[in-house]
C-alpha cells in the first residue's frame, strides 16, 4: 500500500512538471535556428534558415511574442521567389450581448483537435510564398535573458597581465539551440515592446447630417457696366521668368474677370462707368485680387528636396562572434570564451579611503591596474585576479572602453596601516586691489595633509595614495 502511494506521487509530480513546460517562443519545423545574437538589453536576434517545399510556411508563436515578431521580421528568400504576405488570426472582443464574431468562432472550431503548437493558446503567422520550392532565411527579435561577462586577470609581477573574458549565455526560448553561431554584443540598442498583433480601433469624431437648410439669408451685390471691353491679358511669364515657381489660378479672381467681361460686352458704346478706378499698369482693367499663394510667397510651388539630409545609423557597440558552433539546450546556460590577450597590468597597493568600507580609512586596498587593449568594449562584470598560481581576490569592474585604464580593488590589506592628519598654516598675503577706498588683500592659506605609513608585511611595498583635491585650491609642491 505504501509502495503504491509512492508510485502515484511520482506519477503526479511528473505530470505536473510536464504540464508546466512552456511552448517555444517561435517554432517552425522547416526552419531551424542557425544564429543567435544576444544583447545586453533583454532581447536577442534569431536567424532561422532552411528549405521549404510548398506555397507557405507557418510559425507558431506565444501570444506575448507576436508583436516583437511582426515588428522586427526580416525575410531573405533565395532563389528568385518572393514572400507575398504574412497573415495571422486576430482575437475579436465580445459584443454587448456576449457573442463573438461568426468568423472568429469558425477559426476556433477549425483549430480544435490540432497539435499544441496550433491551438488558440498560441498564434500562427503564415508566410505566403510565391512558388513551391524555397530557400528561406528569417530573422526576428525575441525576449532573452541578458548575457553576462566574467573576467580573469593573471598578473606576472613584471608589468604584464593576461586578460580572459568569458560570456555566460542562458537559453530560455523553449527550444534547444543545436549547432548555432552565437554572437554577444557589448551594447544595448533601443528595443521596445510592440502590440502589432492586437487590433486597435481609434475613436473617431461623430459627424451628423442636419440637411440642406440655409440658416441665414445672404445679401446680394452689384457689378457696374464698363464703358469699354477690357483688353486681353498679357501672357503669363514662363516658370523660369517667375523665379522657378508655378502658382495655381485663383477661381475667385477668374470668376470676377469673366463677369466683368460679359458686362462690358453688353454695355452701349459711349456710356461711362462709375466703377472702380482702373489699374495704372493695365488701363481699363481693375486690379485682380491677390491670391493666397502669392501672399505666402508660392507655398504651393516646387520644393527643393536636395537639402534633405540622408539618415544613416551608426553603432559603437562591440560584437563578439564565437568562432565555433555552440549547442545550448533549453533551460540551460553555457559559458563561452570571448577573448584572451596580454595587456599592460599589475597588482599594486592603493590607499583610497571609501566610507562604504570603514576599514579603508586606515588600511589600503590591493588593486589591479590594467589598460584595455583587447580591441573591444568590456562590459561591467566581476573580475578574479591571480598571481603566481594563487588567487588574490575578486573585484567588480565597471564598463571599460578601448584604450581606457581601470583600477579595480580586490582585497583590503590590514598588514599596512596609514594614519592621516590635517593641518593648516598661513603662507603670506599681498595686495589685490583698491576699489572706492576699500583695500582688497589675497591671503594664502595652506591645508597640509600628512600620511604616516606603517608596513607590517614581510616585504617592501610600493604604496599609491589617492589624494582628494580642493576645487578652490591647487596642489603645491606634491611629493615625487
Amino acid at each position: 500500500m505504501l509502495r503504491g502511494s509512492l508510485g502515484w506521487s511520482a506519477g503526479l509530480a511528473l505530470w505536473v512538471l510536464t504540464g508546466c513546460a512552456k511552448a517555444p517562443q517561435v517554432h517552425v519545423n522547416e526552419l531551424p535556428v542557425r544564429r543567435v545574437v544576444v544583447y545586453r538589453n533583454g532581447v536577442a536576434y534569431f536567424e532561422r534558415e532552411g528549405h521549404v517545399d510548398g506555397q507557405d510556411v507557418q510559425f507558431s508563436l506565444r501570444r506575448e511574442n507576436v508583436g516583437d515578431f511582426l515588428a522586427t521580421l526580416a525575410i531573405l528568400e533565395k532563389g528568385g521567389s518572393t514572400v507575398r504576405a504574412a497573415s495571422f488570426p486576430v482575437e475579436l472582443e465580445e459584443d454587448e450581448e456576449g457573442t463573438r464574431d461568426p468568423g472568429f468562432e469558425a477559426t476556433m472550431d477549425a483549430w480544435e483537435g490540432k497539435p499544441p503548437d496550433k491551438r488558440p493558446g498560441l498564434r500562427t503567422v503564415t508566410l505566403e510564398l510565391d512558388g513551391t520550392s524555397h530557400d528561406v532565411t528569417v530573422g526576428y527579435l525575441a525576449e532573452t535573458p541578458v548575457w553576462r561577462p566574467s573576467y580573469r586577470l593573471v598578473v606576472d609581477g613584471k608589468g604584464k597581465a593576461e586578460l580572459q573574458a568569458w560570456g555566460i549565455v542562458q537559453n530560455q526560448s523553449g527550444e534547444d539551440w543545436t549547432d548555432v553561431n552565437v554572437s554577444l554584443v557589448a551594447g544595448a540598442p533601443i528595443a521596445f515592446e510592440s502590440d502589432l498583433g492586437e487590433p486597435i480601433v481609434p475613436p473617431r469624431p461623430l459627424v451628423t447630417d442636419s440637411g440642406e437648410i440655409v440658416s441665414a439669408v445672404p445679401e446680394g451685390d452689384m457689378l457696374y457696366e464698363q464703358a469699354t471691353a477690357a483688353p486681353a491679358a498679357a501672357p503669363a511669364p514662363a516658370p523660369e521668368e517667375a523665379g522657378g515657381y508655378e502658382f495655381d489660378e485663383d477661381p475667385l479672381a477668374d470668376a470676377a474677370l469673366n463677369a466683368e467681361k460679359k458686362a462690358a460686352a453688353k454695355a452701349p458704346a459711349g456710356r461711362a462707368s462709375g466703377g472702380a478706378a482702373p489699374s495704372a499698369s493695365k488701363p481699363g482693367r481693375p486690379s485682380p485680387p491677390v491670391t493666397q499663394a502669392a501672399q505666402l510667397g508660392g507655398v504651393g510651388g516646387v520644393r527643393d528636396t536636395s537639402r534633405l539630409a540622408a539618415v544613416a545609423a551608426q553603432t559603437g557597440s562591440t560584437r563578439y562572434d564565437v568562432p565555433v558552433k555552440v549547442t545550448i539546450p533549453d533551460q540551460s546556460a553555457t559559458m563561452v570564451l570571448l577573448t584572451n590577450v596580454t595587456i599592460p597590468g599589475e597588482a599594486v597597493y592603493l590607499f583610497a579611503p571609501d566610507y562604504g568600507v570603514p576599514d579603508s580609512l586606515r588600511h589600503p586596498f590591493r588593486v589591479a591596474r590594467f589598460k584595455n587593449e583587447s580591441g573591444g568594449l568590456l562590459e561591467k562584470g566581476p573580475i578574479a585576479v591571480f598571481e603566481k598560481g594563487a588567487f588574490l581576490g575578486q573585484g567588480l569592474m565597471s564598463s571599460l572602453p578601448i584604450k581606457a585604464s581601470a583600477s579595480v580593488p580586490f582585497a583590503l590589506i590590514r598588514g599596512i596601516a596609514v594614519q592621516t592628519s590635517h593641518g593648516s598654516e598661513h603662507r603670506g598675503s599681498r595686495l589685490h586691489s583698491i576699489v572706492t577706498g576699500r583695500l582688497m588683500l589675497e591671503i594664502d592659506q595652506a591645508v597640509l595633509t600628512t600620511y604616516h605609513v606603517q608596513n607590517g608585511e614581510q616585504m617592501d611595498v610600493r604604496l599609491l595614495v589617492r589624494h582628494p583635491r580642493n576645487a578652490q585650491g591647487k596642489l603645491w609642491q606634491p611629493p615625487a
